[in-house]
């Protein structure tokens, strides 16, 4: 990944922020000698993709701020990729409906609701959220190992969707350029066409006026006809053009 996922952990425990961060960022505190060694234990996570994930971690207390925060970060044009959403918050909104008014602002943020096994039932979340496949549910208490594969699964699917997404407007964009210079071409291309076969075609009518020759006379005619038949061509291929425009 080029640059650092945006996270925003959004929960009204402190500890429980703090703690989701601290696992989300204990590889950078590592010294090299402890990273050589958890290498050699458990092997580099990231020697796959080639290169360490560091995320920029961002933090809200209530649904109300998390909601303020994807509305400026999208603003902004540096959205976040993974919210790591709790369900529970009181006094103020919970996760899920949190959850539907981030997605109003940003459809592509994926969101990890962390619940407690007391909370809603997967079937209660669906029917309030929908089948999405922005969403996925941790149980408290969670494993470390499953905030940092989550973490990173969700980064580079949502860095994968959004290169996509990017590439296909950039080409779409393309193409209505291309299609426009097109179709720039085919109506100057008409009208340089047009006004030389004006002039062959009143110049043939005249001359046919002048000559007593009805050999010179059929010729002149067939002209005209041929003039005449070449105008039609280029007006169909205008109106094909109109049509593609709309």
């Amino acid at each position: 990944m080029t640059t650092k996922p945006r996270v925003l952990i959004v929960d009204d425990e402190p500890d429980i922020q703090k703690t989701i961060g601290d696992i989300l960022t204990e590889d950078s505190d590592d010294t090299d000698d402890l990273k050589d060694l958890k290498n050699s234990l458990f092997g580099n996570e990231n020697e796959e993709i080639g290169e360490e994930i560091i995320y920029e971690l961002n933090y809200a207390g209530q649904g109300e701020e998390a909601i303020q925060k994807v509305k400026k970060s999208k603003e902004e044009g540096n959205p976040f990729s993974v919210i790591f959403m709790d369900i529970r918050m009181p006094p103020g909104m919970d996760g899920i409906l949190a959850a539907q008014k981030i997605w109003s602002i940003d459809p592509r943020v994926e969101i990890v609701l962390c619940s407690a096994y007391s909370d809603y039932t997967w079937d209660q979340v669906i029917l309030k959220l929908g089948v999405t496949d922005k969403l996925i549910i941790l149980k408290k208490p969670f494993m470390p190992e499953e905030i940092s594969q989550v973490a990173l699964s969700l980064s580079k699917k949502w860095a994968l969707v959004n290169d996509l997404e990017n590439l296909v407007r950039e080409r779409t964009l393309q193409l209505e350029k291309a299609n426009q210079s097109k179709n720039d071409f085919l109506a100057k291309m008409s009208h340089e066409i047009r006004t030389p076969m004006n002039a062959i075609m009143g110049f043939s009518e005249i001359l046919s006026s002048l000559l007593d020759d009805q050999k010179q006379k059929d010729y002149l005619l067939a002209i005209g006809q041929s003039g005449k038949s070449l105008l039609r061509l280029i007006n169909d291929i205008l109106d094909i053009s109109k049509i593609e425009a709309g």
